[in-house]
């Protein structure tokens, strides 16, 4: 699942974790699992973070995405090409 760590409302303290959390989660274990008051407590997660210019969502982005899945294509080619410099 790829998706994009960002904070839609800045630095609002620690710990740093953005929307795109509850976000992601909500894709994973559904709405009725995940809340602000309630998550995923096991630690079977594991969260690959990429910076720098090749890790910026690309023009073809859909930031107006219907749902989840058309989001996540939409960023799919960019998170498939930094997945491969993974060694």
């Amino acid at each position: 699942t790829y998706g994009i760590w960002a904070d839609t409302n800045g630095d609002d303290g620690p710990p740093v974790v953005g929307e795109a959390s509850i976000s992601l989660a909500t894709a994973c274990y559904g709405v009725k699992a995940i809340n602000g008051n309630s998550g995923h407590d096991e630690s079977d997660v594991l969260y690959v973070a990429f910076t720098g210019e090749e890790a910026l969502p690309g023009p073809r982005t859909k930031w107006d995405a219907k749902d989840f899945k058309e989001f996540e294509d939409s960023i799919e080619e960019v998170g498939n090409r930094l997945i491969k410099r993974l060694k």
